[in-house]
């Protein structure tokens, strides 16, 4: 042999390994009341950076999106506005009437 494990005996070495390790095993150990607050704390705190993580990496797929479908053969629903013509200044205030 080679010193490599075949698949089905690393899977029974495996199995046996994570049966060991999830045996019970006496605790010396008090827990105060105050842990059962830490330890609900860490999972809303988890459960709060998740959905955080979740909604930019959603926003940043939707303007990924949004920039290939506008930059694709489709015309926009709305065609622009018309170009101002030769001399006609429409795009600030009308002037002052100085009389």
């Amino acid at each position: 042999m080679n010193g490599s494990l075949s698949p089905l005996r690393s899977g029974r070495v495996l199995l046996v390994v994570a049966a060991v390790a999830l045996l019970p095993a006496p605790a010396l150990a008090y827990l105060e009341p105050g842990t059962g607050s830490l330890l609900l704390q860490v999972i809303a705190g988890t459960i709060a950076a998740a959905l955080v993580a979740a909604r930019l990496w959603w926003e940043r797929l939707q303007f990924l999106f949004r920039r290939f479908r506008r930059g694709g053969g489709s015309a926009p629903s709305t065609p622009p506005p018309p170009p101002p013509a030769a001399g006609d200044d429409t795009t600030g205030p009308p002037p002052a009437d100085r009389t």
